[in-house]
């Protein structure tokens, strides 16, 4: 029977397990105390698993969790692996910034194309008054199509629905009819390039 291995992110760090069938056992836990906002890896490359730890910066594991590396500072929430190209990675922070690796995380250019927006976008990217202060509004999921890799959403929490349909080069706001802007997920219609669903808190 095939051995599974599953990694659980929570508001405490993270915990690794591994089984078949009914039977799990816990192989590691990591980043204690810290929340894990998002895990992600290379499909290929089963080994190589990153994770978004809030507040404290962006890792990377090689060897499946056993060990972790800082591969990016400050509050990263999100990775995103391009489905067209493994060895390019997306990466969300908080303020609102967007990174790109095109070697598997070991080194990234920041986007901030994504940053050019009149006032009255910007004045969107905010949080809700208890949080003033103590949290900055931030990239919360990173969408490449899986059949234009130059086509890339970008949701902020709390600010909207940006695009990019030149690889990150210039960006539109995609936000209206959204009442409340705080986004989590997108994803497309299956075949369509013009079809979506987006969740808001």
């Amino acid at each position: 029977m095939e051995k599974l291995r599953y990694y659980l992110g929570h508001n405490r760090g993270l915990q690794i397990l591994e089984g078949s069938g009914n039977s799990l056992r816990t192989v590691g836990t990591h980043f204690d105390g810290v929340t894990l906002e998002d895990i992600n890896g290379l499909p290929s490359k089963p080994e190589v698993v990153f994770a978004a730890a809030a507040f404290d910066g962006g890792y990377r594991s090689r060897d499946a969790g056993k060990s972790w590396e800082k591969v990016l500072d400050g509050d990263v929430r999100t990775f995103t692996v391009d489905p067209h190209d493994e060895r390019v990675i997306y990466a969300g922070s908080g303020p609102v910034r967007l990174f790109r690796s095109g070697d598997e995380g070991t080194s990234w250019e920041p986007l901030d194309a994504m940053l050019d927006f009149p006032p009255e976008v910007k004045k969107k990217w905010d949080v809700p008054y208890p949080y003033r202060g103590r949290e900055e509004p931030h990239v919360r999921h990173i969408f490449v199509h899986p059949a234009d890799s130059r086509l890339i959403f970008v949701l902020l929490e709390h600010g909207g629905v940006l695009l990019s349909r030149d690889g990150g080069q210039s960006w539109v706001d995609r936000s209206d009819g959204i009442e409340y802007v705080d986004m989590h997920k997108l994803e497309n219609y299956p075949g369509s390039k013009e079809r979506y669903y987006v969740s808001s808190a």
